[in-house]
């Protein structure tokens, strides 16, 4: 189970660093709340959702 919280805590690293990088991006072009307006909700829900999950799990192994 830990090596299972492992994996998950630096897939969430690796996920936070691209959003870090994509949301300023596309929020950059002239269209980009309303072109992407649902793919970064989405993103956004799945972050929070690792997170959650990554907490749920952490309680389990200590």
């Amino acid at each position: 189970m830990s090596i299972v919280l492992q994996f998950l805590v630096v897939g969430l690293i690796v996920y936070s660093f691209i959003l870090i990088v994509a949301i300023p991006v596309s929020l950059s072009t002239v269209s980009g709340w309303s072109r992407y307006k649902s793919m970064m909700v989405t993103a956004s829900l799945g972050w929070v959702g690792m997170v959650l999950l990554t907490g749920i799990l952490n309680s389990f192994v200590s």
